[in-house]
């Protein structure tokens, strides 16, 4: 549909904009249960239309509808497979599978497209590969592309 998402951290609240910047919609308010929101760092629409909101403060996943309803939550605070310290970006790629920034944890997880946990990877450090409060993540179009090191 072409239209623009904003996890609008401060404001504890997605908000909903159409290719040319006009409000549509909005949706959260600042709470712990599910529906409610603390702290959305990061937001994807997945092709089924559903929200997948990461909240950096409550360590989790919020899935919501487009009218802004709970659908559920993946994961907890921890540093165990599918957990989360600061979860502060979200994507999902063609293929349906969800790669989530875990940043205080200072990895990458990958979840299949029914969002179960199936991998992750990333170590802290500084050198090429490594990974050091990684705090956004985005996918190109062409999965066999990657830059050359010249």
């Amino acid at each position: 549909e072409g239209n623009i998402y904003v996890a609008d951290r401060d404001n504890q609240r997605i908000q909903i904009f159409n290719e040319d910047g006009q409000f549509l919609s909005k949706f959260g308010e600042y709470g712990f249960e599910p529906g409610k929101l603390n702290f959305p760092a990061g937001i994807a629409v997945r092709r089924d239309g559903t929200i997948i909101v990461a909240e950096k403060s409550q360590n989790r996943l919020q899935l919501f509808d487009r009218e802004g309803h709970s659908l559920g939550i993946i994961g907890e605070g921890g540093k165990r497979d599918g957990q989360f310290n600061c979860p502060c970006s979200v994507v999902e790629d063609p293929y349906g599978y969800v790669f989530v920034v875990d940043t205080i944890n200072q990895r990458i997880q990958k979840f299949d497209p029914d969002l179960n946990f199936i991998a992750k990877w990333g170590i802290v450090g500084k050198d090429p590969g490594q990974l050091y409060n990684p705090a956004g993540i985005c996918l190109s179009w062409e999965p066999d592309w990657a830059p050359q090191e010249e």
